[in-house]
């Protein structure tokens, strides 16, 4: 059988591989996806699931989430800030013709409580009274 070549000949997979496999894996579960890894890296679908659940399958799909996190929130910041410039070009022009303070509230405060959120500090205040009864 093609697809299990590397476990009958002792060929490794390097960590590379396993890296992509665990991660093509990760995103893709789909029967036609693990034939595709199988034929493409010639191994079994037990090799597939094996290298998806391996702590190095694990700590690459981890990892590839992180970094992916981390570009979503760099694109994220870059918008922000051009559309805080826009913003501030339009106060400082007096260009608010279209814009309603209500709509400036709306902006400033969501991106308030992003920012809040960002930081992980709360977003709404609340409170919990206590009464404590002490008696000797």
């Amino acid at each position: 059988m093609k697809n299990v070549y590397r476990e009958k000949h002792n060929y490794k997979l390097s960590n590379e591989d396993k890296k992509t496999i665990a991660i093509s894996h990760f995103l893709d579960r789909t029967n036609e996806n693990t034939q595709r890894l199988c034929e493409e890296y010639q191994v079994s679908r037990r090799t597939i699931y094996d290298i998806a659940n391996s702590e190095l399958g694990k700590n690459a799909i981890e990892q590839s989430i992180t970094n992916n996190k981390s570009n979503f929130t760099k694109k994220i910041d870059i918008l922000i800030d051009r559309a805080l410039e826009k913003i501030s070009q339009k106060l400082d022009n007096d260009d608010l013709s279209k814009t309603t303070y209500k709509d400036l509230a709306v902006m400033i405060g969501t991106l308030y409580d992003k920012s809040r959120l960002e930081n992980n500090l709360s977003t709404s205040n609340s409170s919990i009274n206590i009464n404590i009864k002490v008696e000797k």
